[in-house]
């Protein structure tokens, strides 16, 4: 979360720099803060919007290209950028941190309520998109997903090259940059005409004119007192310095003596590949490795833990994943419980690659208006992966004309349905407002109702576990115990196949996309198709109009009966039970 008043504090000291197209000749290295630039272009889209509409919101594609224009307008004016990373690791100490920040979306959603129609909070999916789309873009090779906190690389870098490292984030200031490194922050980089104007922070020039060793020693007493002069903190500083060696902060404001903050914070796994010298030692452990850094951070996370349990057996217990707060109805059950089984598909996937497999894993979900763990039981039928992907293969014929993103959330319709409520089950059962859902007529579902929009945080809960899904089973075939092809690695690879046509995250879930699908005939025999194997009646409009409910929870829980006909849920459920 930074350090408190550390930026206001040392303002005077910063230089503002202006870099114009002559300065292309000899261009300035920087090393970039992924998360912080997903962030910073989520803001520049949403000025953008604001300028044509108050009530509309950027798509995710918007966001995505808003990162790429503002890398590219750095770029014309000399300044290179050589990294862009992106946090594919967190230590436990955040855990704390990482709790807040989900009760605070919470809380905002919940405040938002009165006018679903002008909710402002940040789209949950942001920064994978805005990876994804770099990954596919001119700053592909500069991009990567580490096991670690971005900060440490960012800061690894400036000190090896002297870069210039842009982020939102204070922490940088009390990392050691080396002589030549510094910082710039988002809000202060301006972009105009005549070229880009970048307050620039050089922590070794300053701590240096106020006779301090390093600027951790100041950010420690900040952190212990934030209502210090500048003057007091500098003393307490410089008195601190002269009982202490090197100070390492983290979030705690703990200071550590260490002799390398590099690798500080990353993974077990990672830690134990760097000390091996694994990058020249193993093919197999370099694709491996390849995959892994192209990951999203919260996948990212759960397989560095994975991996890292034959190191440390501990981890087997508290595997965890942390979900984020999608737009949904706070009054009612997570969005997260629709998909939940497909998740255990991933996790029980990912985790055959131990000897000693764990029992379940944890994750950190919304229930109510508050966070908490939820345990998840692990499963690896091969009949049940088999099973999967048999229905997965004939959706994809049902679907074969239409185009991969309706095709995907329309499965992603027929895989959530037995989760739904019997109102959003009724809801559905008109054709109409399944075609809202895929997206073929507005950019929100309905009229802005806090329930329809819950439906759709459903729709994106079970997509995005269909992404997880299939990134596991991309890090499962890339590892060693892919070579033994048992009937489990057949079925997995199979599976891995099967989900090959899922679209970039942007078009997956996103809610405004338009095609001309309302009199598409292949459109209209899918939904019936759909219907016809959730064993489920069309209904007209008279008879399923949206309502609003407070009711949650999975339809069975409602103790009405509900026909699922050839749905594969049924054989889900039959297995776990045994």
């Amino acid at each position: 979360m930074g350090i408190p008043r550390l930026i206001g504090h040392l303002e005077p000291f910063a230089e503002t720099v202006h870099f114009t197209e002559r300065n292309a000749a000899n261009p300035r290295r920087v090393a970039v803060d992924g998360p912080g630039l997903a962030f910073h272009a989520a803001q520049l889209a949403l000025r953008k919007t604001i300028e044509t509409s108050s009530i509309r919101t950027p798509s995710y594609r918007e966001i995505g290209d808003a990162a790429l224009g503002f890398l590219r307008s750095l770029r014309v004016c000399g300044l290179s950028v050589c990294a862009i990373y992106f946090d594919g690791f967190l230590p436990d100490y955040k855990k704390e941190e990482r709790l807040q920040r989900l009760l605070n979306s919470t809380a905002e959603l919940d405040s938002s309520r009165p006018n679903a129609q002008r909710l402002t909070r940040g789209a949950p999916f942001i920064v994978p998109v805005v990876l994804e789309i770099l990954f596919e873009s001119e700053f592909h090779l500069f991009t990567a997903v580490m096991p670690g906190e971005a900060d440490s690389w960012c800061a690894r870098h400036a000190r090896d090259f002297g870069s210039m490292i842009l982020t939102g984030d204070s922490d940088l200031l009390a990392h050691d940059l080396g002589t030549q490194g510094s910082v710039a922050f988002f809000p202060y980089v301006d972009i105009n005409d005549s070229g880009v104007e970048v307050l620039e922070y050089r922590p070794t020039s300053i701590a240096n004119r106020l006779g301090l060793a390093s600027i951790r020693s100041l950010a420690y007493q900040l952190l212990r007192d934030r209502h210090k002069t500048m003057n007091e903190l500098v003393e307490l500083a410089k008195a601190l310095e002269r009982t202490s060696t090197l100070i390492n902060l983290d979030d705690h404001g703990i200071p550590h003596t260490t002799e390398d903050g590099s690798i500080y914070n990353i993974s077990i796994y990672a830690q134990d590949r760097i000390t091996a010298g694994f990058e020249s030692a193993d093919s197999q452990q370099l694709l491996l490795q390849s995959i892994l850094s192209r990951l999203d951070p919260r996948i990212s996370e759960f397989v560095q833990q994975v991996l890292s349990c034959p190191l440390d057996r501990s981890l087997l217990g508290r595997l965890t994943v942390y979900l984020p707060v999608l737009i949904e109805n706070v009054d009612r059950a997570s969005a997260w419980n629709c998909g939940e089984q497909i998740r255990q598909f991933g996790y029980s996937i990912v985790t055959a690659t131990l000897t000693i497999k764990p029992v379940v894993i944890h994750e950190v979900i919304r229930s109510g208006r508050r966070i908490v763990e939820k345990e998840r039981q692990l499963f690896c039928y091969p009949m049940l992966i088999a099973t999967f992907t048999e229905h997965i293969k004939t959706w994809l014929r049902i679907c074969s004309e239409l185009p991969p993103p309706c095709t995907w959330r329309l499965f992603g319709v027929y895989s959530m349905w037995q989760d739904l409520s019997v109102t959003d089950q009724a809801f559905l059962q008109l054709r109409v407002n399944v075609q809202k859902l895929l997206g073929s007529r507005t950019n929100a579902v309905g009229q802005y109702n806090w329930d329809t929009r819950h439906i759709d945080a459903q729709l994106q809960a079970v997509l995005y576990s269909l992404r997880m899904l299939q990134r596991f089973t991309t890090v499962f075939m890339a590892h060693r115990v892919a070579q033994q092809n048992d009937d489990f690695t057949k079925g997995v690879r199979a599976l891995h196949d099967s989900l090959n046509s899922l679209p970039p995250l942007d078009q997956l879930i996103q809610q405004d996309y338009k095609p001309a699908l309302e009199e598409n005939p292949q459109l209209a025999e899918a939904i019936t198709e759909m219907y016809a194997l959730l064993g489920v009646e069309e209904k007209g409009p008279e008879t399923a109009k949206p309502k609003k409910t407070r009711r949650s929870g999975k339809a069975k829980q409602s103790g009405q009966e509900v026909v699922v006909g050839g749905n594969m849920y049924h054989l889900l459920d039959e297995l776990t039970d045994i």
